[in-house]
C-alpha cells in the first residue's frame, strides 16, 4: 500500500480532477451544492474492460491502443488500424480463460501483392499464419485456453518484410472476441440504459478518493435473477463495497460508504454474474463551501516573464548561489508559490496556457506551426475589454504577432526586442508606462537565461570556479555533446551568470515602478516559461522531457499593499490567467485554470485535489506529465517509448525522479493515466468547439530563429 504518503485528500478531489467538471468547478462564482456528484458512466471510454466478448470499438475506446504500434485512421469505411511496423499487437482483456474464437478483417499493401504472410501469436503462442491480400478478407482462428490469461493478453500480428517494406504491411478494419461455447451477449457498451455488462464481465472505474467518499450505484438484470459486486482496490488493499441482488425487470440501488485508505488512489471494479445494465454509478461527498473574494480595487499589473529559468536556481526556492537577489528580495514581500509547473517544456505552449487559461490540448499550440487562434480570449483581450490599456515587450522571437500572441495588446514590441538584454526590455516597458495614465497591463518577456548562455564577464565572475580544464565554449561544449562533469558545471555557471544578469532587469523594473510612484497600485507576477536541464536526466537544454527540472518554474504574486508568505499548494501556469483576472477585479471567460486569488490574499490553499498536466509535442517528443499531490505520472506516448510507457515517481521521496513505481503501484499509475486521458479528451472537445490548433507555414527566418534556440537541427 502508499502507507508511505498523502494520509488523506482534499473532499473537492474527485470533482477536481475529474476533466468534465474542471473548468466549470475552478472558475464558478455560485455557491456550491450541498453534496458534490460525479457520473462514472462518463468515464467509461477510460475504464479498463474485461470481458470474454470483445469488439474493435471497445477497443478502439481505450486510450492507450493506439500506442502499441498501430495507426488508428478514420475513413469513409469505418476506422481502420494501420501497423506502423512489421509487428504491432492488441491488448485483449478477458474476463477468464474459456475456449473462445477470434475474427478479423484485414489487408495488406498492394505493393505486397499478390500476398502478405502474417503469423498471429497469443502470448507468444502461435495461433495460425494467414495470408493477407491488397482487396482484404476474413479470417477466423481459435483461442484454447491454454493460450489465455485472465487479465491482459498479447495479440501480436507478425508480418513476413518483403520488398523491404517495414511500414504498414497490414490494415485491419474488424476483430471481434466471441465465447467458443457460452451464449454470446455481446461486448461491454454504454448506452441510453447505461452501462451493458456481459456475464462474468468486470469494468474498473478510477477515482480519486476523500474522507467521506459514498458511492451510488442502481442496476438492472439481462434476465432472470443476478447479483452485481462493487469492489475498491488500492496497491495492497480490495475490499467489497457492496453486493445487489438483482430481481427480474426491477431496478435495484445501493448506497454506501467507500472504507478510509491511506492512498487517495483507488480502483472502483464493477461484476456482473450472469448480464447487467448499470443504470447509475456515482461518487458523491459532501461539498465545502469556499469564500468569496473580497473585492479589490484596479492595480496596474505586470506579468515579468524570465525565459528558460528553473526554480531551483533562485535562492527564493532554495539555491545557495548568489544569482538572484532581486528576485528574492522581492518574493520576501510577494505570495511565493512554491510548487509551480509548467504547462510543457518549451516556450510557446507554455506561453499560451499563460495567457489562455487553457491546458495545451485545448489551446493547440503544441507544435513549431501551431497559431493561438482569435476565438480564444487572452488575458490583454480581458483586460482590455475592462478599460485596461496593454502592452508587450517580447525579446524571445518564437513569441510573435504572426502566431497570435498579440491578441489583445494594443502595443507589442517584439522586432526591436528580439534577443536583447533583459535591461533592454524593461526599459522599454518603463518608457510606455510613461507614455499614459491609467490601469495598464504589461508584458515583460525576456529572453535570457535561454541558451546559447553568454552573460556578461561581470555577471558571470561570481559562479566561475578554479582548476577548470575543460573547453571554455560553451556553445560548443552544447553542440558537441559529451561533456564531462566539469564542463557541466562551467555551463552552468555561464547559465547562473545569465540569471544573475536578467535579475538585475527585473530590479530594474521594480526600481522603475518606485520612482515612477506605481510599486503600491502595481500587481507584479513574476514567473518563467519552462526550466531547463543540465544532464540531469542524461540531456541538456528543455522541450524533449518532463521532468521537474523542466517543469518546476518560479511563481510569486506581489499584491499593492499586502504582505509576503509562501504557499505550498501545487499550482500550474493556466491558473495564472482566473488569478490576475480575479484580484484586478476583471471579468474574463471561463477557463481551465484555477482561480488562486483566495490564497494570494491568505487564506489556506491546499492544492490536493488538482490535477496538474503537462503535455509536450515536439521533434519526436510525445509526452504527457499527470500529476496529483506528490505522485507525478509520466506517459511517453511515442510509438516505441524509451525507457518505458509509465513512469510513475513520488516526488516528495525522490524529487531527482530516479524510480519508477509504475510496477510497484499500477493502480496509482492506472489512475492518473485515466485522468490525464480523461482531462485531454475534455480539453480535445473545447480545442475543436474554438477551432483552436490551427497552423501556418514558417517563413526562413522563423525557421532560421528556431533552430538558433536549438528547436530545431
Amino acid at each position: 500500500m502508499l502507507r508511505e504518503y498523502t494520509p488523506g485528500v482534499d473532499r473537492r478531489a474527485v470533482c477536481r480532477v475529474l476533466a468534465l467538471a474542471l473548468g466549470a468547478a475552478a472558475c464558478s462564482k455560485r455557491q456550491p451544492p450541498a453534496t458534490e456528484r460525479h457520473d462514472l458512466l462518463v468515464d467509461f471510454p477510460f475504464a479498463d474492460v474485461r470481458a470474454d466478448a470483445l469488439d474493435l470499438a471497445l477497443l478502439l475506446s481505450r486510450p492507450a491502443l493506439d500506442h502499441e504500434g498501430w495507426a488508428i485512421e478514420v475513413t469513409e469505411g469505418g476506422t481502420v488500424l494501420a501497423s506502423r511496423w512489421t509487428e504491432a499487437t492488441l491488448r485483449l482483456p478477458f474476463a477468464s480463460t474459456a475456449d473462445k474464437e477470434l475474427r478479423f478483417t484485414a489487408r495488406c499493401r498492394r505493393a505486397d501483392a499478390p500476398g502478405l504472410g502474417v503469423a498471429v501469436f497469443l502470448n507468444g503462442r502461435r495461433l495460425a499464419d494467414v495470408v493477407l491480400t491488397p482487396q482484404g478478407g476474413d479470417s477466423v482462428l481459435g483461442l484454447p485456453a491454454a493460450a489465455q490469461v485472465a487479465g491482459d493478453n498479447e495479440l501480436r500480428f507478425e508480418a513476413a518484410v518483403r520488398n523491404g517494406h517495414r511500414r504498414e504491411a497490414l490494415r485491419l478494419s474488424a476483430l471481434e472476441v466471441r465465447p467458443a461455447k457460452a451464449a454470446d451477449q455481446g461486448a461491454p457498451r454504454r448506452g441510453e440504459r447505461g452501462l451493458w455488462l456481459p456475464g462474468g464481465a468486470t469494468a474498473t472505474f478510477y477515482v480519486v478518493r476523500g474522507r467521506d467518499d459514498a458511492v451510488r450505484v442502481t442496476a438492472r438484470p439481462a434476465a432472470g435473477e443476478d447479483r452485481l459486486e462493487l469492489v475498491v482496490a488500492d496497491d495492497g488493499r480490495r475490499q467489497e463495497v457492496a453486493s445487489l441482488a438483482l430481481r427480474p425487470g426491477h431496478s435495484t440501488t445501493v448506497s454506501a460508504a467507500l472504507p478510509p485508505a491511506s492512498s487517495p488512489f483507488a480502483a472502483l471494479e464493477v461484476r456482473a454474474g450472469g448480464g447487467a445494465w448499470v443504470e447509475q454509478l456515482e461518487v458523491s461527498r459532501p461539498a465545502r463551501a469556499r469564500p468569496p473574494a473580497p473585492a479589490g480595487g484596479r492595480p496596474s499589473v505586470v506579468v515579468f516573464l524570465m525565459d528558460a529559468l528553473r526554480a531551483d536556481h533562485l535562492g527564493a526556492y532554495g539555491s545557495r548561489d548568489p544569482a538572484s537577489p532581486r528576485f528574492d528580495a522581492f518574493a520576501r514581500d510577494a505570495v511565493l508559490f512554491e510548487d509551480a509547473s509548467a504547462q510543457s517544456s518549451w516556450t510557446r505552449p507554455t506561453v499560451a496556457s499563460l495567457m489562455t487559461g487553457l491546458g495545451v490540448d485545448a489551446h493547440g499550440v503544441d507544435g513549431l506551426t501551431s497559431t493561438l487562434v482569435p476565438e480564444i480570449t487572452t488575458l490583454a483581450e480581458a483586460f482590455g475589454a475592462a478599460g485596461y490599456r496593454t502592452g508587450a515587450f517580447v525579446a524571445n522571437p518564437v513569441v510573435s504577432p504572426a502566431l497570435g500572441y498579440n491578441q489583445g495588446f494594443a502595443v507589442w514590441r517584439g522586432d526591436p526586442l528580439r534577443e536583447r538584454p533583459g535591461r533592454d526590455v524593461v526599459r522599454a516597458a518603463l518608457a510606455w508606462m510613461d507614455e499614459a495614465p491609467g490601469p495598464f497591463l504589461a508584458y515583460v518577456h525576456t529572453l535570457d537565461p535561454h541558451r546559447p548562455y553568454a552573460p556578461s564577464p561581470d555577471h558571470w565572475r561570481p559562479f566561475l570556479f578554479d582548476g577548470y580544464r575543460g573547453r571554455r565554449d560553451v556553445a560548443a561544449i552544447l553542440r558537441e555533446g559529451g561533456p564531462s562533469l566539469d564542463e557541466i558545471r562551467f555551463v552552468r555557471s555561464a547559465y547562473l551568470g545569465e540569471i544573475r544578469e536578467n535579475d538585475a532587469a527585473f530590479g530594474e523594473l521594480l526600481d522603475g515602478l518606485r520612482a515612477r510612484g506605481l510599486d503600491e497600485s502595481t500587481l507584479v507576477a513574476f514567473s518563467a516559461d519552462h526550466g531547463e536541464e543540465f544532464y540531469d536526466h542524461g540531456g541538456d537544454g528543455h522541450s524533449g522531457t518532463l521532468y521537474q527540472e523542466v517543469l518546476h518554474v518560479p511563481l510569486a504574486i506581489r499584491l499593492p499593499g499586502s504582505g509576503g508568505r509562501r504557499v505550498a499548494a501545487p499550482v500550474q501556469q493556466m491558473d495564472v490567467m482566473p488569478t490576475l483576472l480575479a484580484l484586478a477585479g476583471v471579468p474574463g471567460p471561463e477557463v481551465e485554470g484555477r482561480d488562486l486569488s483566495s490564497a494570494c490574499r491568505g487564506a489556506q490553499e491546499d492544492g490536493a485535489g488538482a490535477l496538474l498536466v503537462s503535455r509536450v509535442v515536439n521533434a519526436s517528443a510525445d509526452k504527457r506529465a499527470v500529476r496529483l499531490g506528490r505522485m507525478k505520472l509520466i506517459v511517453n506516448e511515442e510509438p516505441r517509448p524509451s525507457p518505458a510507457r509509465l513512469e510513475l515517481y513520488d516526488l516528495a521521496q525522490d524529487p531527482g525522479e530516479r524510480h519508477n513505481l509504475a510496477g510497484r503501484y499500477p493502480v496509482a499509475a492506472r489512475c492518473l493515466r485515466a485522468r490525464g486521458a480523461a482531462r485531454r479528451a475534455a480539453e480535445e472537445a473545447r480545442r475543436a468547439r474554438l477551432g483552436a490548433g490551427r497552423t501556418t507555414p514558417m517563413t526562413p527566418e522563423q525557421e532560421e530563429q528556431l533552430r538558433a534556440l536549438g528547436y530545431i537541427q
